[in-house]
């Protein structure tokens, strides 16, 4: 403890001071302490530490007539109680002792853990030091819940320790006993199963308290301040701005193995830190700070960090009423020349993407016509306007956007002629502009695989078998991919931009189911599924043979060759996939070594064959000596 007192040399001798000092304060205590103490026990600790003291003192000596400070108490003086000029200095003072210099952490340092009980420490402890002992007894007594001001009344009353709240923080500090340093309780406050979802699925979607309470009124109806908010996360266990490399959850190799992994097996080489940020949070449950990613990403690839900086765009203005007023919907076209196909759609208002399907063609009006009615039924219901580029793979699609909403929307068949909306392709700028952010992003590093195996001469695209087994395999796994990228894309936050008017500095996930939060309500048209799935009956029974992107006889066979290899499609991802193909070629060329391929035209190829010995015949698994492969 540091004591300010004023010492004239002529008056006082210096080893004469502390002891008359110490004996004022022994008659007092054996006066007024409750607890019993004889005085031999004062006067042997007064003995040990007079020593000390005399040392401590004598270093002032040659100085005369000046105001001096000292801490003359030793590590065993802890058990001692302050003096009564030093205590009635400490509580005099107007400072709060918790809020001191010598707290560590803003804000209280006396946060409550457990429910407190006044039942004392009983359990014993191997040590006579008596530091030791007060640390022990103030560690109890935080543990169970007290707070500072009742641990000094505690250490006076039952243990006869008198001590300043100034000099109980100090002390805290110096044996790790900070708020921060003790284990938090777990609050056991029940949540109802509805806000205890809604808070969950938030936390997990990554919103801010802002929009968790937006999203808390949408989904459950009950309206809560901020600060509620925060309590119900504390009572759930859940940071906002989680660190899990700090916490010990994962460390580092693991933050840079699974980048690592995203850069080679997902072939993310095209994000920034802010997306693979959300691809960590989303795909490997890791979640740490946007700097941290940065640094991670800065150190793997500092030439494309660089590079992304340099980019910029400039985004248009573009007007809508809300969610569902607008779908935006095209075809992807980049990867057609190695049989990939792509259709998307989007929502206009914040460009959420609605549903990305892979074919090995976007050009049949059926196949774009049954995505359409998939979306409407996952919805609910219709948009007020579809937009499109002249194409007539969008017939069957605005025949169903203009009879679903002549009939439910109750508008006349003049009106529902103006809900399909055909323009310029580089018109429809908000679907043509996700093309361009998913080359960047997704497509880019695909291309270079498939034209890297192709220039290395381990995939031959004129080669039937050898398309047919790229088909098989990459359609699937494209589509996989697209659907991370899609979920990453409707789940990452805007920055925020104040020279548009469409809704920014969020998610276009959470933009699109909470629109009461910008002023606006959703335009969707209701449609009951059962029209819709009745519809999708009547026009499509063959719905399921729409989508094989290969000959079912070939499905057969590289589905017998993955069995046999141990392989399937869960672990097969864009980054390990011609693993998967040159594993698979083999086989496949020897169970069909014997059939020749006399490609005709361009648009189908048939074949000859030779029954081989060990294989069943071809008509038993076609039920046909023909068959026709068909595809873009």
């Amino acid at each position: 403890m540091i004591l300010d007192y004023e010492q004239d040399d002529s008056t006082h001798e210096p080893d004469d001071w502390p002891t008359w000092r110490f004996r004022r304060y022994i008659d007092n205590k054996l006066s007024t302490s409750s607890s019993a103490q004889s005085y031999s026990h004062w006067e042997s600790s007064l003995k040990e530490s007079q020593g000390s003291l005399h040392n401590s003192h004598s270093s002032f000596g040659n100085e005369n007539n000046s105001t001096k400070t000292m801490d003359f108490r030793s590590s065993e003086e802890a058990s001692f109680p302050a003096c009564e000029d030093q205590a009635f200095i400490d509580q005099e003072s107007n400072e709060d002792p918790l809020t001191s210099d010598y707290t560590e952490e803003s804000g209280s340092d006396d946060e409550s853990f457990v429910t407190p009980e006044e039942s004392e420490i009983d359990e014993p402890l191997d040590s006579n030091n008596p530091e030791d002992i007060m640390k022990y007894i103030v560690k109890k007594l935080l543990l169970k819940g007290h707070k500072g001001p009742k641990i000094v009344k505690i250490l006076k009353e039952k243990h006869g320790i008198s001590i300043s709240y100034r000099t109980l923080a100090r002390r805290r500090a110096e044996w790790g006993l900070q708020r921060v340093d003790l284990p938090l309780a777990h609050i056991s406050t029940p949540l109802d199963p509805p806000i205890r979802a809604s808070l969950l699925s938030s936390h997990r979607k990554g919103l801010n308290l802002d929009e968790i309470q937006a999203r808390l009124v949408q989904e459950t109806g009950v309206t809560v301040c901020i600060r509620t908010v925060k309590r119900y996360l504390q009572t759930l266990q859940l940071k906002l701005l989680e660190n899990d490399v700090q916490t010990g959850k994962v460390s580092m190799d693991e933050v840079f193995e699974a980048i690592n992994h995203a850069r080679t097996s997902l072939l993310h080489t095209g994000i920034g830190y802010r997306r693979m940020r959300f691809l960590l949070m989303r795909q490997y449950n890791i979640r740490i700070p946007r700097q941290l990613v940065y640094d991670v990403l800065k150190h793997l690839d500092p030439a494309g960090m660089a590079a992304r900086l340099r980019q910029g765009f400039k985004r248009r203005i573009y007007r809508t009423y809300g969610p569902n007023h607008i779908w935006a919907c095209d075809g992807h076209d980049k990867l057609k020349p190695y049989g990939i196909c792509v259709y998307g759609f989007v929502d206009a208002w914040l460009r959420k993407i609605l549903g990305m399907f892979v074919h090995t063609t976007n050009n049949d009006p059926q196949h774009v016509g049954l995505y359409f009615l998939h979306l409407a039924s996952k919805t609910g219901g219709l948009p007020l306007k579809v937009t499109s580029d002249y194409g007539t793979e969008t017939v069957e699609m605005a025949t169903y956007q203009m009879w679903l909403s002549y009939r439910f929307g109750g508008i006349n068949g003049e009106e529902a002629t103006k809900r399909m909306h055909f323009t310029k392709s580089n018109r429809n700028q908000k679907i043509e502009s996700l093309w361009s952010q998913m080359m960047k992003q997704h497509n880019r590093p695909i291309i270079d695989s498939i034209v890297t195996e192709i220039e290395n001469g381990y995939y031959d695209p004129d080669d039937e078998i050898e398309k047919l087994l790229f088909l098989f395999l990459w359609i699937p796994v494209f589509q996989s991919s697209v659907n991370i990228w899609v979920d990453l894309y409707n789940n990452s936050k805007r920055r925020r931009d104040y020279s548009i008017t469409l809704p920014t500095a969020c998610s276009p996930d959470y933009s699109y189911g909470t629109p009461e939060a910008f002023g606006t309500t959703d335009q969707l048209v209701n449609v009951p599924s059962q029209e819709i799935e009745l519809l999708i009956a009547q026009d499509y029974p063959n719905c399921q043979e729409m989508f094989q992107h290969t000959p079912e006889w070939f499905r057969l066979i590289a589905e017998r060759t993955m069995q046999q290899i141990g392989v399937n499609f869960s672990a097969i991802t864009v980054g390990n996939v011609w693993i998967v193909f040159q594993q698979m070629l083999p086989s496949i060329r020897t169970e069909l070594e014997d059939y020749t391929f006399d490609s005709s035209s361009s648009q189908s190829s048939q074949y000859s064959h030779q029954e081989p010995e060990g294989v069943g015949s071809i008509d038993e698994i076609t039920g046909s000596s023909e068959v026709t492969c068909e595809y873009e």
